[in-house]
């Protein structure tokens, strides 16, 4: 049976959660299993925990569907069922790109359309094709856990249109597909105790997919399962309904319920997991705590929370209060916006000296709009009275490209191909302390390689045949290029202390003495690229393209320690290419836009769990730490 513990506080879910992981169990040596719905929640109930207990320690926290497809493997066998699924979005996408070239999708006229979207797209098909099947697995993922009554009736044969094609084509390659998997995996249950964990701990989930539900109903029969549930109302609010839908009912009855409007109109997720848990077999203990003393609530927030509480609709007895516990401001950009909150903050701090920046979450739809003002304004010393002030601040959610130079560094090196290598293109690799570090140069070399190069001519274009391959014509210049400039660079320190023509070339005598170890790591790094740019040019298979991009990055940048988290992040992107090409057993060529187009995705997904309640005020998107409690709570845009 599925114990439920619901309650308003996520506070009190965590001391309920310290009393259930306090009960005996067999194995005291063996982890406590939590489920989580991010990085976010794991890491303020670690701190919760840790707070409570003195320690926080021997807990294993899951993902929903990681772990999910892990119980899955320990039921039906190890070796039975593959550690990575191969209906999996990342393995699928590489499946999917091969099935949508196979002649028995292009020649078949139901997948016209299919076929149509990337075939006639000139040289950027493969592009095109990989984008689709991206694509098209991200639904089938979806499908297989919102849709299943789809999936049932494309495995029977029924073909209604070309996804359907598609997927059966899959399932005749793979026919032990997640849902059949899970289905085989509820039978075996009976048998299969032994191989269940000891107690299993939900905290904190907002929603469940109603097959994930109801597996975990039929695993609670077996053995412990406890779902720790944040629920705003302490009444029954799953006949809450939008305004849009009452308006749509004739009974003169259901305008004249009483519906909190916050819980009708935007609680519909809420709602929906609240009727799918009420449908399963479960004991219910409550732990609801009303949010102020009834009779003591002094804030418009105060009422708004006890109305959402209680239930009520607050517009049938209008009430007015005049304070700031909730407050709107207008601003005319995202830069004064960020600066109108900094300035809040400060004198949010000032009136309460128990205020600390980690009592401070803001957040936003897209936090990368907003990271560039955050800190431009958070990260300044200020100016005038307020040049000694500074709120320290730490930004969750950004994309792996964005935080970390290096990692938007090689992302930029697969368009080398496609390069013209300009000047400022160049300069901005070498102002990376990594690559100085590499080719034996130091921040203040920039400035003389910047003048020789404005000197030398050089603007962009490798050589002459690169310069007419980019502008198309037959006119063969080497003008402005960079092997024209570093020769006369190069000869120009070898011929002597002034100017002189040679060949109707200028040498230019500006690299004097130990300054030609400036110029020859120059010269390395455009070599180098140049070499690069031919080598990426070509199609090869994913274990050669790993080779590739790791002997690449090897080449570009140091082994700094500063600079051991991009390297990972780099690294963990090129293992997981040939990780799951392997599980997709694709072994043909694969052409550098498709490349691209995967890495691109692979660095632009934000790192899991950096940055979250590090002490200071935290900005994040909307998502990860919405039910985390603050005391101060901002929505930027």
């Amino acid at each position: 049976m599925l114990n439920v513990y619901p309650s308003n506080r996520l506070e009190d879910l965590a001391q309920l959660l310290d009393a259930v992981l306090h009960m005996p169990r067999d194995n005291v040596l063996q982890p406590d299993i939590i489920l989580v719905q991010n990085g976010g929640m794991q890491h303020w109930l670690n701190l919760q925990l840790a707070q409570q207990r003195g320690i926080s320690m021997n807990l294993d926290f899951h993902l929903p569907a990681s772990f999910f497809w892990r119980l899955i493997r320990e039921i039906l066998g190890r070796e039975s069922v593959p550690e990575l699924s191969p209906y999996s979005r990342e393995v699928l996408s590489w499946r999917l790109y091969a099935l949508l070239a196979d002649a028995a999708v292009t020649e078949n006229p139901l997948c016209r359309e299919a076929s149509d979207y990337w075939q006639q797209s000139g040289g950027n098909a493969d592009s095109l094709r990989f984008q689709l099947a991206r694509e098209l697995a991200d639904l089938f993922e979806q499908y297989l856990i919102y849709r299943p009554d789809w999936i049932d009736d494309w495995d029977r044969g029924e073909t209604p249109h070309w996804q359907a094609f598609l997927w059966q084509r899959l399932v005749d390659e793979l026919p032990s597909h997640p849902l059949r998997l899970l289905r085989r995996a509820v039978g075996r249950l009976d048998s299969s105790v032994a191989r269940l964990p000891a107690r299993l701990c939900i905290f904190g989930i907002n929603a469940l997919a109603p097959l994930w539900l109801d597996f975990l109903g039929k695993v609670a029969g077996h053995t412990q399962v406890h779902l720790f549930q944040l629920n705003p109302c302490v009444e029954y609010w799953g006949d809450a309904r939008s305004e849009k839908q009452l308006a749509l009912w004739l009974d003169s009855e259901a305008h004249s319920m009483e519906i909190n409007p916050l819980l009708g109109n935007l609680g519909a997720q809420g709602r929906e997991f609240l009727s799918l848990i009420q449908e399963q077999p479960s004991m219910e203990y409550a732990a609801f705590d009303p949010p102020v003393e009834p009779g003591a609530a002094d804030t418009l927030l105060h009422h708004l929370q006890m109305d959402i509480f209680s239930l009520e609709d607050a517009r049938r007895n209008p009430r007015e209060y005049h304070d700031d516990s909730l407050t709107l401001v207008s601003a005319h950009s995202a830069l004064r916006e960020v600066q109108a909150l900094h300035d809040w903050l400060l004198h949010q701090f000032n009136a309460d000296a128990s205020l600390t920046p980690a009592d401070v979450l803001v957040t936003c739809p897209r936090i990368e709009d907003y990271a560039p003002a955050v800190q431009a304004v958070f990260g300044s010393s200020g100016e005038g009275e307020t040049a000694s002030v500074r709120l320290p601040c730490s930004i969750a959610d950004r994309s792996l490209r964005d935080e970390e130079p290096l990692v938007a560094a090689f992302a930029e090196l697969l368009d080398l191909p496609d390069s013209r290598f300009q000047v400022s293109q160049i300069l901005g690799l070498l102002r990376l302390p990594s690559v100085q570090a590499r080719f034996s140069l130091a921040e203040e070399d920039l400035p003389v390689i910047e003048r020789w190069l404005d000197n030398a001519a050089v603007h962009w274009g490798l050589d002459r045949s690169h310069r007419q391959q980019i502008l198309g014509s037959d006119r063969q210049t080497a003008s402005y290029t960079w092997q024209q400039g570093l020769e006369r660079l190069l000869l120009g320190f070898a011929w002597g202390h002034e100017p002189a023509i040679y060949e109707d070339r200028l040498l230019l005598p500006d690299v004097e003495g130990e300054e030609a170890l400036l110029l020859g790591g120059l010269m390395q790094l455009v070599e180098g690229l140049k070499s690069y740019a031919r080598m990426l040019s070509q199609p090869r298979t994913a274990s050669a393209w790993q080779m590739l991009l790791a002997r690449m990055q090897a080449w570009l940048f140091s082994s700094n320690e500063d600079d051991e988290q991009a390297r990972h992040i780099i690294g963990s992107a090129i293992d997981e290419l040939g990780e799951y090409t392997q599980a997709a057993g694709y072994e043909h060529e694969i052409p550098l836009p498709v490349i691209r187009d995967w890495l691109v995705a692979a660095f632009s997904r934000p790192e899991p769990g950096r940055q979250f309640l590090v002490g200071q005020v935290s900005f994040c998107s909307m998502i990860p730490m919405r039910s985390v409690p603050f005391r101060i709570i901002a929505v930027l845009g």
